[in-house]
Order: C-alpha cells, then sequence, then structure tokens
C-alpha cells in the first residue's frame, strides 16, 4: 500500500483527503482509516464528508445528463457525521467537525458564496472532520 512507502514513523503526521473519500466504498474508506491508525498512531486526518441525502439527490441527477462526463462519476459513500467513522474502531476519535465555509469571515467579496452554504450547512450536507488516530 503507498502508506508503506511512508519511511518517517516516529512523527505525527496530518493526513487530508480532499474530494476523493467519497468515490470509494464505506469498507474501503473504514480500512484506509483503521490502517493509518495501526501505521501512524497520534497522527490526524482531515476530510470532508458528505450526507447520504446529498449523495442520493447528486447521483440521481447526474444520471439524468445528456452529456455524461468523466468529471461526473456516481459518489459511493455518504455518513451523516464524524461520530460514525469514530464508531468504527477505538482507535478514531472524532476531533471535530464543521461546515464547509462556516469558519471563513463574511467579507464584501465572499459574501453571496457563503450565502449559499448557509443552507447546506444548516442541512448537515457537507462537513470538515478532523479525526485523530491510534
Amino acid at each position: 500500500s503507498w502508506y508503506k512507502q511512508i519511511r518517517e514513523r516516529n512523527s505525527k503526521i496530518v493526513f487530508i483527503a480532499a474530494g476523493v473519500l467519497v468515490y470509494f466504498t464505506e469498507e474501503e474508506v473504514k480500512g484506509l482509516l483503521t490502517n493509518l491508525a495501526d501505521e501512524f498512531p497520534g497522527s490526524d486526518f482531515l476530510c470532508e464528508i458528505y450526507s447520504e441525502k446529498l449523495l442520493e439527490y447528486r447521483n440521481k441527477n447526474i444520471m439524468k445528463r445528456e452529456n455524461k462526463s468523466d468529471l461526473l462519476l456516481p459518489m459511493k459513500w455518504g455518513v451523516e457525521s464524524g461520530k460514525v467513522i469514530a464508531g468504527w474502531s477505538e482507535k478514531i476519535s472524532l476531533v471535530e467537525q464543521y461546515g464547509f465555509y462556516s469558519r471563513v469571515p463574511a467579507t464584501a467579496e465572499n459574501k453571496s458564496v457563503l450565502r449559499r452554504f448557509y443552507l447546506v450547512n444548516k442541512l448537515g450536507w457537507f462537513r470538515i472532520v478532523h479525526l485523530r488516530l491510534g
């Protein structure tokens, strides 16, 4: 596996998975996180999670499109909360989770973008999750 190539084993590592985990199955994500927890205790893992409702909505709508782009592959894994992920193993704990852009200060330039994410965050469709491994 790719993480076997990481030589530094005595340091805490921050792993960031952005925009990828939704294309794996739950079993693949679970396997990745439990393996990383075994190999790199004390390290952190940050990712975004998408709710199952959002995946259902998105996947249904991309199938309706006439022009199916390779960039619009169906998403496979969704989860409602980082608490669910932490429940997979005693070696995975939830440090925190928060909505997309919820920590970005509003300015005149970004106010319209932040407004779009307000409802999405309220519904819990997207979240950033910070996990501690090991």
